[in-house]
């Protein structure tokens, strides 16, 4: 649907980049590494890690390119428009709440790796504790100048792939003080002793892999540790915003992808002498997915640019779960309207519609489900009781 139009200069110079990279790569790379079995994209995360746009959230004195949030948005969308997704992404920027909440020692030894792009994962979700974090029980006991690490992740992108993980832990194991003050984040290498994992068997046609990982009595030095003890639900809940703009810029993309491919077959494919595109029931279809794609963008550029400007964590809340909402929605109906002009041909490899559907469809549900948006937005902006 080419360049938006509020684009600045630079953000017209990130677009460029992007389809600079779809020519090498393109959606046939992003299949052959799922055909083979692939579950990193190596030669394409490179590419982006040169050109600085690993570090687009990192400052430049720690090797980042310090680009706004809504250039971070406008290159997700990007990404997504090729066809170029991976779950990776969305690990690796949550890892970038070290340059909030990271002290002046860790940002100096872990951040410039993470701008040369250095992978690291993320690990919140539990087998019992996913979307409600409360519920989180893996546990790090401090001894001394250390914490003994026990417990169990489980839908961990990319974690035999990475270097380091970012854990979310409870430090308040016996629940005396207040729940907010309950958890802990800690860097730890991924091949710490006591550190085992298996992969999962997972449907989607991404090229990556999510991980059960487990802790046994995993050490991890106090200098590891990520702000203060028990200020980890205050350093997730600014982090866990941006996220939500990621996602919402990666659904939006992959979906203006494939509803790109519907527009161009209602175009070209003739039934009855007659391209089905000039039919009321194919147009009008294509013409409310579009509109709500477009009305979804502007939902998340709104958010980014709240982030800029420095907003209260509420405001920037509220935009940033209205965006994860109405793009992901938007996405799956762009999607399934492309699928449905395509007919039995939306099935075939040659199209290309039926693989990347699925991966929309987990952008409603992942990281965070839609209903706890919607749960969120209840709540905190309208002011209606707690539902959950």
């Amino acid at each position: 649907m080419g360049l938006d139009t509020e684009y600045t200069e630079t953000q017209r110079a990130i677009a460029r980049f992007v389809e600079s990279l779809a020519s090498r790569y393109g959606r046939k790379y992003i299949r052959d590494l799922v055909s083979s079995g692939a579950t990193f994209p190596h030669a394409m995360w490179n590419d982006i890690a040169q050109a600085g746009y690993l570090g687009m959230a990192i400052p430049e004195e720690f090797g980042g390119t310090a680009m706004s949030y809504d250039d971070v948005r406008v290159f997700f969308t990007e990404m997504g428009r090729h066809g170029l997704i991976t779950l990776h992404f969305v690990s690796y920027f949550m890892d970038c709440l070290l340059v909030g909440a990271g002290n002046q020692a860790m940002k100096e030894r872990y951040l410039p790796k993470l701008a040369a792009g250095e992978y690291w994962s993320f690990a919140i979700t539990e087998p019992s504790a996913g979307t409600n974090s409360f519920r989180i029980s893996t546990s790090a006991v401090r001894e001394g100048s250390n914490y003994r690490i026990n417990g169990q992740k489980v839908f961990i992108t990319g974690f035999a792939e990475s270097q380091k993980l970012v854990l979310v832990t409870k430090t308040d194991v016996k629940g005396t003080g207040p729940r907010k003050e309950a958890f802990t984040l800690f860097v730890i290498d991924r091949n710490a002793p006591g550190i085992t994992c298996t992969p999962m068997n997972m449907g989607t046609h991404s090229p990556e892999s999510q991980y059960i990982v487990f802790f046994e009595d995993v050490v991890v030095p106090e200098e590891n540790r990520i702000g203060a003890e028990g200020a980890g639900l205050e350093i997730l809940f600014n982090a866990l915003n941006l996220e939500r703009i990621v996602i919402a810029a990666l659904a939006l993309g992959l979906g203006e992808h494939v509803f790109a491919k519907g527009v161009a077959y209602a175009k070209d494919r003739v039934v009855f002498g007659e391209a089905i595109g000039s039919h009321q029931a194919v147009q009008h279809m294509l013409a409310r997915a579009f509109v709500k794609l477009r009305l979804a963008n502007l939902a998340n550029r709104e958010a980014a640019i709240a982030f800029d400007r420095g907003n209260d964590s509420r405001t920037v809340g509220m935009y940033a779960n209205m965006a994860k909402l109405a793009c992901t929605e938007a996405a799956f109906e762009a999607g399934d309207a492309a699928f449905q002009v395509h007919g039995g041909a939306g099935i075939t490899d040659e199209c290309d519609v039926a693989a990347i559907l699925p991966m929309i469809r987990t952008l409603r549900v992942a990281p965070i489900n839609n209903e706890m948006t919607l749960n969120y937005l209840g709540e905190k902006c309208l002011g209606l009781p707690k539902s959950y």
